[in-house]
This record gives C-alpha cells, sequence and structure tokens, in this order.
C-alpha cells in the first residue's frame, strides 16, 4: 500500500518552514504535519526572546537574583544546552545575548567601543546563571548579572525539529522532512536535500542524502549587515565579543537536530583548524556526527562534485553510527558510543559530559521448567522468579582526558548466608582519552573483550529472556579481569589490548572454565594473560570481529605429587552481528583450550568423567525481525526471533577420563521481545534443551528488563 504525501510552506520562529509528510493515508499525513507545525509553534512559545511573554523572555528581564520559574522542559534543554558551552570550550554559548545587543544584530546593526563590549563580555557566560528544581515539574533559573540573558539562536531551531519529527511520528508519519530556516531534518525513508550556500540561499553547496539525521550550516549569510561600510557578521565569537572570523561556511549533520545545530555554530566560530580538531575530540567521546568545511578561494574546494563527493563518505559513516543507535551500541544523550568504547548503551553515558553520571539496568526473570526430561524421567525442578540483577553505573569524568567508570550489580535480590544473593563490582576502570580516535588508555578491573554479550549485556540490547548460553558457558560472561592496556579505532576497524591477571585453574570443572576468573578479587597474580579484540564496521549496521584471551592459569599450584606445571588457558571467538532495517542476525563460534589439563584434574581430584575439558567449544545462529519497523511510525518494537545453539565443555578431554554426555547439548529458543520504549523491555520465549545423556529439561521463560 502506498503512502500519501503532504507539502506544507509556511512561517514558523521568524523564518520559512517547509515540512513534506508520508503516513498511510492523506488525513492522518494532515495530522501528522499539523502536529509538527503545532510542536514547532509550542516550542516557540517557550523559548523564543523575539517576544517578552515566553518563559526565556521573562528570565531575560527578570531582576538580578530573582528566582524565575520556568517549565522542566525548559530547565532540562538549557542544561544541556549548557553543558555544551563547556563541552565547545565556549565557542558555542547560549549566553551570548548582551553582545547580540551590543553590536545591535536585531535592529540594524553597530559598532561598540570597546567599553561597551567589555561591558557585554562581563555579562556573558554560563556561570552567571543559576539552576534549581523545586520539583519534578518546575524548575527555577535566576542571573547574576543585570546584562545577562540567554539567545537561542544557535539551538532553538534544532531543539524544535527534533521535537516536530518527534510529534509527527507519534501521529503517525511514516517518514518526514522539515526545513526551518535552512537547517533540515529527515526521519524515515533516505532522503535527499540540498545544502544551501549561506550567501545565497537559492545557490545549492551539496546534496546530501539523509535519514533519520539533521543537517545545519553556518555562514555569515544575507543575515550580516553592513555598518559604516563595514560587513558584520551574526555569528559572533562568545570568547572574544568580535564577529566570527568569515571564512565560508560550515555543514554538520548529527543524528539530533539540536547537536547539528550547535555544532554548526561552535565549529564556524572556531574556524577550520580548531573545528576540525574540536570535531575529532567530539567523536572519540561518542558525539555521533560528520563536518564538512567549505572555504572560500580554498585550492580545490571551489568544485562542488568533490565537496559533494566528501560529504557523502562522511554522510555513510554517520548512517552506520545512526544504525549503532538502533541495535544498542550507543544511547541518546551519549550519541553513538563508539566501538571503542566496548560499552552497553547506560554504561556509555559517563562519556557523554563532565562531571558525575549514574545509570543502570536490572531484569525479572520467570522460569517454568517441563515436568519431565527427555527420556521421560520426572526433572524435579520447580518453577522460580527472580530479581536476576539490579545494576547501578556510576562513572566520573574529570575533564577531556580522565575518565572513571564502574558497574556495580546485586544478584537475587538479597546477599545473606542463606540466600543466592551476590553483590560485585562488574568493572571499576580509569580511561585516559589522547583525543585521537587511534589511541586511549585504560587501567583498572576491566571487561574481557570477547563475544557479544560480555561488554553489551543491558536487558534491551540482547534477545531472549535469558543470555546465549554459549556466551555463558563458554565465554564466562560477565567476566572482567584487573589490567591495563589501550583501545581505539583506526577507520571502520575498532580494537582493544589488555594484560590482565590470569585465570587460577583451581577453579575449572567439567561444566565449563567459568569459576577459574578471579573478578578483581585478591586474585592471584603469578600468571598474566593478554586479550584483545579486533572488529569491523565497515558496512552499515555490520559489526564482525575476532577476539582472544591466553595466559597461563597455574598461578603456582603444584599436584599432589608437587609436579608444577603451566596451564595455558586460551580463548578465541568468531562473531557477527548484522541489522537491516527490522531484521538482525548474530552469529558466534568459541572456543577454549587448557594445556596441562591431566594436571589440573589431579590437583582438583577429578576421575573418570568430571575431567576438565582439555577443549570446550560452541556456537550458535539467532535471527529476529521488529514487525513494527515496517510501520515506522513507532518507537515501540514487537521482534519475534529464533536462535540455535550448541556447546560442549568436555568436546576432549586428557587421556584416561571420561567425557560425560550431560555436557554435549544443543538448544533451540523462539520467542518474542516487545519494547514500549527503547529503555524498557518484555521477553518471552521456550527453550527446548537435548544432550547427549537424554536428560535435556524445557523451560519457558518470561523476563522484564530496563536500562536507564
Amino acid at each position: 500500500m502506498s503512502n500519501e504525501t503532504i507539502i506544507r510552506h509556511l512561517a514558523a520562529m521568524g523564518t520559512a518552514l517547509s515540512l513534506t509528510v508520508s503516513a498511510p493515508t492523506r488525513d492522518a499525513a494532515l495530522r501528522a504535519s499539523e502536529a509538527g507545525v503545532r510542536e514547532i509553534e509550542r516550542i516557540e512559545a517557550l523559548l523564543s526572546t523575539w517576544r517578552d511573554d515566553t518563559p526565556l523572555a521573562r528570565v531575560n528581564t527578570a531582576p538580578v537574583g530573582t528566582a524565575q520559574p520556568i517549565p522542566a522542559e525548559l530547565g532540562e534543554i538549557l542544561g544541556r544546552v549548557f553543558a555544551w558551552s563547556e563541552r565547545t570550550g565556549g565557542a558555542f554559548d547560549p549566553t551570548v545575548l548582551p553582545l547580540v545587543r551590543v553590536w545591535g544584530l536585531r535592529t540594524g546593526g553597530r559598532i561598540p567601543d570597546a567599553t561597551e563590549l567589555h561591558a557585554a563580555l562581563e555579562a556573558t557566560g554560563g556561570s552567571l546563571f543559576t539552576f534549581e528544581e523545586s520539583s519534578p515539574g518546575l524548575f527555577f533559573i535566576s542571573k547574576r548579572h543585570p546584562l545577562g540573558g540567554i539567545d537561542e539562536g544557535a539551538w532553538g531551531k534544532g531543539w524544535a525539529l527534533d521535537k516536530a519529527a518527534a510529534a509527527m511520528r507519534e501521529a503517525g508519519a511514516v517518514s518526514g522532512l522539515l526545513d526551518l530556516g535552512g537547517q533540515i531534518l529527515a526521519f524515515g525513508e533516505e532522503t535527499s536535500v540540498d545544502v544551501a550556500d549561506p550567501r545565497e540561499r537559492g545557490k545549492t553547496v551539496a546534496r546530501l542524502r539523509l535519514a533519520d539525521a539533521s543537517a545545519s550550516t553556518s555562514g555569515n549569510s544575507e543575515r550580516s549587515l553592513v555598518v559604516n561600510g563595514r560587513r558584520i557578521g551574526h555569528l559572533l565569537d562568545p570568547r572574544t565579543g568580535l564577529p566570527a572570523r568569515d571564512f565560508g561556511s560550515v555543514t554538520v549533520v548529527a543524528p539530533s537536530g539540536l547537536v547539528a545545530d550547535v555544532l554548526s555554530t561552535a565549529f564556524f566560530v572556531l574556524g577550520p583548524e580548531e573545528g576540525r580538531a574540536l570535531s575529532t575530540r567530539l567523536r572519540a567521546e561518542g558525539v555521533a556526527h560528520e563536518t564538512s568545511f567549505f572555504l572560500e578561494g580554498e585550492e580545490g574546494n571551489s568544485d562542488p562534485a568533490t565537496r559533494l563527493k566528501e560529504l557523502e563518505q562522511k554522510i555513510d559513516v554517520l548512517t552506520k553510527e545512526i544504525e549503532g543507535l538502533r541495535i544498542g551500541e550507543t544511547t541518546p544523550s551519549a550519541p553513538s558510543p563508539q566501538p571503542t568504547l566496548g560499552l552497553g548503551p547506560a554504561a556509555s553515558k559517563v562519556y557523554s559530559k563532565n562531571g558525575v553520571s549514574i545509570g543502570g539496568y536490572g531484569e525479572i526473570l520467570y522460569q517454568n521448567f517441563s515436568g519431565s526430561r527427555e527420556d521421560g524421567s520426572a526433572s524435579g525442578l520447580t518453577p522460580t522468579i527472580d530479581l536476576a540483577r539490579a545494576v547501578l553505573y556510576f562513572g566520573y569524568k574529570f575533564d577531556e582526558h580522565f575518565v572513571f567508570n564502574s558497574e556495580i550489580e546485586y544478584e537475587h535480590a538479597v546477599t545473606a548466608s542463606d540466600k543466592e544473593g551476590e553483590t560485585e563490582v562488574e568493572f571499576a576502570y580509569l580511561d585516559w582519552l589522547s583525543g585521537k580516535r587511534a589511541f586511549n588508555a585504560r587501567a583498572g578491573l576491566v571487561l574481557i573483550p570477547v563475544g557479544l554479550i560480555n561488554q553489551l549485556h543491558e536487558p534491551p540490547v540482547f534477545l531472549g529472556a535469558r543470555r546465549p548460553d554459549v556466551e555463558t558457558v563458554i565465554l564466562p560472561s560477565t567476566w572482567r579481569e584487573i589490567g591495563f592496556g589501550a583501545w581505539g579505532d583506526a577507520g571502520p576497524f575498532s580494537y582493544r589490548l589488555y594484560l590482565v591477571n590470569g585465570l587460577n585453574a583451581e577453579g575449572f570443572a567439567a561444566d565449563g572454565l567459568r569459576e577459574g576468573s578471579q573478578e578483581g578479587s585478591n586474585a592471584l597474580a603469578r600468571n598474566f594473560a593478554f586479550t584483545g579484540r579486533l572488529d569491523y564496521a565497515g558496512l552499515p549496521g555490520v559489526l564482525v570481529g575476532a577476539s582472544f584471551f591466553t595466559g597461563n592459569s597455574a598461578q603456582d599450584h603444584v599436584t599432589p605429587a608437587g609436579k608444577s606445571f603451566g596451564a595455558r588457558t586460551t580463548f578465541v571467538d568468531l562473531h557477527l552481528d548484522a541489522r537491516w532495517r527490522g531484521a538482525s542476525f548474530r552469529a558466534l563460534w568459541a572456543e577454549s583450550t587448557v594445556g596441562d589439563s591431566a594436571a589440573i584434574n589431579q590437583l582438583n581430584g577429578f576421575e573418570g568423567d568430571e575431567s576438565i575439558g582439555k577443549k570446550q567449544e560452541g556456537w550458535y545462529v539467532e535471527a529476529g525481525f521488529d514487525v513494527l519497523s515496517l510501520t515506522r511510525a513507532t518507537r515501540m518494537s514487537l521482534t519475534p526471533f529464533v536462535r540455535y545453539e550448541a556447546w560442549d565443555t568436555q568436546a576432549a578431554v586428557p587421556d584416561g577420563y571420561a567425557r560425560n554426555p550431560e555436557n554435549d547439548v544443543t538448544q533451540w529458543t523462539a520467542g518474542v521481545v516487545f519494547k514500549p520504549i527503547p529503555q524498557v523491555v518484555v521477553k518471552v520465549d521456550g527453550q527446548w534443551r537435548q544432550n547427549a545423556a537424554k536428560t535435556g529439561v524445557n523451560q519457558l521463560n518470561v523476563a522484564l528488563g530496563y536500562e536507564f
């Protein structure tokens, strides 16, 4: 069934607004377009400083020290906007209104004298405003300088576009294209858009393909003023109070209209050299965006085809990062945790801004076991319901170079002698961010960079009520050790390489090596291990890679006969994660080998089929499809999926020992995953387990999960 499209042109926020909206019916398209227009009007009524009846305008006219009430929505966005001033080193500053006034940018233009300019600079800066949240629905803001004021010019349009697009989706739009004064936002299907030359809005400097992204171009356009023969650009440098140097223009494409608006202003103020440096640093911190500077008079830069090709290549890179937002590699607050971070969405929040960051996730799991085994005998298992885990992330970003991040996990609700609950530190490390994507450093209790689940294990990220067994039995997730190393990415490749304490062979058993992990608790450190990972993400929505862990595990243990041994333990895995529109596919193969396995059996007193495996092996494939992606009119998702796994913790045993057929397992899992919003998930699935001993037990699982 084809969609109906509505195109509208009108005025909003003091500029031209164009909307193109597609929906299943004409009525739905009209409703969606009207929802977008009304949302922009609502945002304008919150923040316009061109009129005196808005909450933000009243903040600017309030006496010094007066706590002015503002809606929580405005307070929250101002908090984000003020944070961007710090992140851009003051190149973007929402408090430039005193400078706007002194240059007369809203009244025809003027040249201030040195005294006036100094006074305006003294009245500019985020530290001159105080925020206080008095209740969940109300903020108070007060200013400390009589000339102080907040200007919405470099962020208001971007935020309005974000809100309008959300409202249009909610009203039933399948796709849409909004142009508000030259800033463009596209959602839904990929759309070709023209980027206007800021000097001549009728002239196109590039044509972009956008999907779920916004493009903002900053330059001293026709809005510049001429005073006494001097041309004054409308973009001011908040650090000096002077008009920013006019070099041409800069275009920024980002998943958020707000981010695109803010960064295009900041990069123009900084100029090409400093702007590119800031862009590189922000990308290393996880801010997804692409930037292109168009320099007037620069050799080779006047060819539109060349400029278009360069920018299109950057947009392709950004498309992959936006796809990552959909598959759990990033979060909205930290627009795109890069592969370099090696963390799930909530765990990556600390990289988005300086200061304290708190996040978390949790899951409740109900398991109903079959009353009989494969062979027909009674299973003896009783249904259970459990707060499987409640996790809190605590982090602190000291500055642009140093970050502390940690995860504290509470398992099974109660920690007591008669309960199974535990409290554990899953990771706690310090990062040094070089400002370059290719090399950064990490030290502390780190996640071992193996598999797909060990680092990305928040419930909304993976399909199934339970994590894949191959990634808990063969790869002992959640696996962490103390160590240090480097991480980074170069082009489509990302890597992590650490030196960590080795495993403890005394914990190895017939059902796997999981208990050999020392988890940073008084870990024996005679033996160390190397671990690393290399991933390739050169295709949109596709991640493919390999990882390893290798090192001795004896830790000075000897056999009962007093014989020493090394117990070299090595893990390797190959993994694939592919997403295309609503479809998802995962595949993983993992193997571990243990040297001196007979000596370990002697150490632990194992006989017969109690032997540890000198080789453990497993693999799985998984596929799902979000049926609600066909509508593209909702944030909800409904994903039926199926997974097949096979593993054996005794794929091979040392001579003189036997394999236990119960450890040779295959399992089907099929179910459905529903997300009412991206951070909340309900999962229902069935699992059909078989093993070579015919003692497998089927089960039904129901899980409720969240992250924040």
